[in-house]
């Protein structure tokens, strides 16, 4: 009968230690898996959407989908492609929104080295309605010089639902006195300030 006991408590006492040390291997593996960087960008692009991150994803889709659907247009120097990202409201409102757009692909230098995004999200509540705006600020190190642009982009507009798009692009160079940055408040359209 004693041998019976010992048994069952150097079983137990096995299986205590090795709960902890099985928990450390898979919080090691899922720190691994996450902090793995995507092949598929270039090495110095971050994107660092802040706001409602945490409590709605598909404002970091939304932005993602944006930026690189900006990039690559702007690379195949695609101005329909640029023009598809703008809602139905900009498109209607923007003043020379055609000819704004081939100035912004004129202007672009390209983003070799890679880009930092930030971001800021607007919420306002009216009686029950939302509106969603949200704002990518876009650092850009290309070897001609470097540049900024704002992407400001509605994603829920509970009371016109045809602004839910791109509102505005604003590609600007550093000056001295830094940079002008437009955003949801200001007239839809493309602004190259240089």
């Amino acid at each position: 009968m004693k041998k019976k006991y010992v048994f069952l408590i150097i079983t137990i006492v096995l299986i205590l230690l090795l709960i902890p040390i099985i928990v450390i291997i898979l919080l090691v593996n899922l720190f691994k898996v996450g902090s793995q960087k995507r092949t598929n960008e270039p090495q110095s692009t971050s994107c660092n959407i802040t706001g409602n991150i945490l409590v709605d994803r598909n404002e970091y889709d939304s932005a993602k989908y944006v930026i690189d659907s900006l990039f690559n247009a702007l690379e195949a120097k695609d101005a329909k492609a640029i023009k598809e990202l703008f809602s139905e409201h900009a498109k209607a409102n923007a003043s020379n929104l055609d000819e704004k757009i081939i100035e912004l692909i004129n202007f672009y230098p390209g983003a070799e080295s890679g880009y930092k995004c930030n971001s800021q999200s607007h919420n306002s509540y009216n009686y029950g309605t939302k509106i969603h705006a949200l704002d990518l600020i876009i650092l850009v190190d290309s070897q001609s010089f470097p540049y900024r642009l704002v992407v400001s982009m509605c994603l829920k507009d509970d009371t016109d639902p045809s602004k839910i798009g791109v509102h505005l692009i604003e590609a600007s160079i550093r000056t001295s006195n830094g940079f002008y940055r437009r955003s949801y408040d200001d007239p839809p359209g493309v602004y190259v300030v240089n």
